[in-house]
């Protein structure tokens, strides 16, 4: 088999994995279906990073779907930065952060996130107060998109550090 295939067969047998890291290894929209593959047996992992795959709405909702199913509910740090989330990925993420309590570190870095984003995001974390960092800098949010998120911001304020880069 080739790389991935012998990779997602190891990660069938070893389920007590904590961290994984597969960023910048070009997974893109192919990719989704393998990683859904490899993440789907892991109760147990904590630290996540897919950073720099090209991976976008459809990881996300695959993403959420494998939370509902119990996988990645463990999880404490989430990156993802530098992928072509959107606000449609971001609204599929929603869905499922709620079930991931114990999530501490959110990184959306340049992310395509933009000020409807910002809203979701907003409504997203209000739920999760667990979450200590969110970094969504280099994302397309204004001021607008601030002020949409700003209940939230008032809340978590002195819990969390936000990171952005308003324009």
């Amino acid at each position: 088999p080739d790389g991935a295939d012998y990779f997602s067969l190891q990660m069938d047998t070893n389920t007590s994995l904590t961290h994984l890291q597969l960023a910048s290894n070009g997974l893109g929209k192919g990719g989704v279906t393998w990683l859904a593959q490899v993440l789907r047996n892991f109760q147990s992992l904590l630290s996540l990073d897919v950073s720099w795959n090209d991976l976008g709405e459809d990881f996300m909702s695959m993403q959420s779907n494998l939370v509902h199913q119990g996988s990645l509910t463990s999880l404490t740090s989430l990156k993802l930065n530098q992928n072509p989330i959107g606000d449609w990925g971001l609204k599929h993420m929603a869905l499922s952060m709620y079930y991931t309590r114990n999530l501490r570190r959110l990184q959306l870095q340049n992310c395509e996130i933009t000020d409807k984003g910002a809203a979701v995001l907003g409504a997203m974390v209000a739920t999760m107060s667990s979450l200590r960092v969110l970094d969504v800098a280099f994302n397309r949010v204004t001021e607008i998109g601030a002020w949409l998120c700003s209940e939230w911001l008032l809340v978590k304020a002195s819990r969390c550090r936000l990171r952005s880069d308003l324009r």
